[in-house]
């Protein structure tokens, strides 16, 4: 077998699992494929679930898939399928540490035990039964795609001048208000280092502003809608109805 026809089945095993179609791409394939530590030559039933940063991910299709992705890729590798794969129930982040810091430099994924039993499977006849069953209990990305993708979503600019769409409900509404009223008004100049709205898909917005501030974000715990910092007068800003972070 070869790896164009490995990564192939790795399409085929993600469109069995309902991702959204902008997961049945190459890039989400070879994703898939070093999470389960498969080889172009390997059969499915050999997968694993190691602990891999995505940094690990990028070095694997490279190695195995002749696949180098430049350093600038690894936030799109994050946001355009770790984290739809996170949602699908499909991989974990932090198995080994849960409330690790959201800026750590070991953040890591790992397909989850029920996927990866099915996975296993994968080219056998138990797959598709094992499958259904796998989606009766996870609601698939897909799914969860089209239920949203109609509802108007809450565009936001940064002070930097860069674009947002924020969920459309939630603290949304009051995100926005922060950043394009309160911010300009009372510290005109800040920068944004974090926002978290509903989905949970933007985060981390500089990761080096927040390094820098030596402020540390635990994983799942409960954070400012928005952290923002004003250099003019040393000021940090945390808005919203999460805790304030820890700061070194």
């Amino acid at each position: 077998m070869d790896a164009q026809e490995q990564v192939n089945k790795a399409i085929s095993a993600l469109t069995s699992f309902e991702v959204s179609d902008d997961q049945r791409n190459e890039r989400s394939a070879m994703t898939l494929l070093a999470l389960l530590g498969l080889q172009s030559g390997d059969s499915w039933d050999k997968s694993t679930n190691p602990l891999l940063g995505t940094r690990a991910i990028m070095d694997r299709i490279r190695d195995e898939y002749k696949v180098e992705y430049k350093p600038n890729t690894r936030e799109t590798i994050r946001r355009f399928t770790l984290h739809q794969f996170v949602i699908a129930g499909i991989c974990e982040e932090n198995a080994d540490q849960p409330d690790r810091p959201i800026n750590s430099p070991h953040w890591n994924y790992r397909i989850t035990p029920d996927a990866l039993h099915v996975f296993q499977t994968f080219g056998t006849p138990k797959f598709d039964t094992l499958v259904s069953a796998f989606l009766s209990t996870h609601p698939s990305y897909k799914s969860l795609t089209e239920e949203r993708k109609n509802m108007p979503k809450t565009p936001v600019t940064l002070p930097n001048g860069q674009h947002l769409n924020l969920s459309p409900s939630g603290q949304s509404t009051l995100i926005k208000a922060i950043v394009e009223e309160m911010l300009p008004r009372f510290a005109p100049g800040s920068e944004i280092a974090f926002i978290d709205d509903t989905d949970h898909k933007h985060g981390v917005i500089d990761s080096t502003l927040l390094d820098r501030l030596g402020i540390t974000i635990q994983a799942r715990a409960k954070a400012p809608d928005v952290i923002a910092w004003d250099s003019n007068h040393q000021w940090f800003f945390f808005g919203g109805s999460g805790q304030q972070p820890r700061s070194s």
